[in-house]
């Protein structure tokens, strides 16, 4: 049931997101998220040390991660306990790693809010110290509650490599 929840708001974001203007989030509502979004990305994406209860905190009970490699967690203990897993597969890759995260997009839909960003990991690979950079589309879906904002699903993308074209014959259409 908690999919099917899910499912129905990110099909109603697609929709006023192709309406344009509509569910448009207020500014200070559009900050409060933008934040929230960047407290789970930071979070998430394995940068210092991690409050575990923050991390309780912002997921719903019901919440789904997709992860860009394909995998899905499902429920606040199983996404806790593999971000966690992450964080100590990733721990010894990296000499350094930053976060960046920029919101695109913030739609209100009821008692729902869909945040679309884009993530970008930067930094140093231990081993060889070649620089890393990757960057991912992620569409997070909060829930409004009487407490707080909380995160039910977070699924994430990763941009797509320029295509090189190479040079074009002088007769293509441009």
């Amino acid at each position: 049931m908690a999919n099917l929840r899910v499912m129905a708001v990110c099909v109603a974001a697609w929709g006023l997101a192709a309406l344009g203007g509509e569910g448009e989030a207020t500014d200070e509502t559009t900050k409060l998220l933008t934040y929230l979004a960047r407290e789970v990305n930071y979070r998430l994406l394995l940068v210092g040390a991690t409050p575990t209860k923050r991390l309780e905190e912002i997921l719903a009970d019901d919440a789904t991660i997709v992860w860009s490699n394909g995998q899905r967690s499902t429920g606040r203990a199983e996404c806790l306990q593999r971000i966690a897993k992450a964080r100590e597969d990733v721990k010894g890759l990296f000499k350094d790693l930053a976060v960046s995260y920029e919101a695109q997009n913030v739609r209100i839909l009821g008692d729902a809010a869909v945040v679309l960003g884009k993530v970008a990991l930067l930094g140093t690979l231990a081993e060889d110290e070649k620089p890393f950079r990757r960057e991912t589309w992620q569409t997070l879906v909060f829930a409004r509650t009487d407490a707080a904002w909380r995160l039910v699903h977070e699924h994430a993308n990763y941009v797509a490599a320029p295509k090189d074209t190479g040079p074009q014959p002088k007769d293509t259409p441009q």
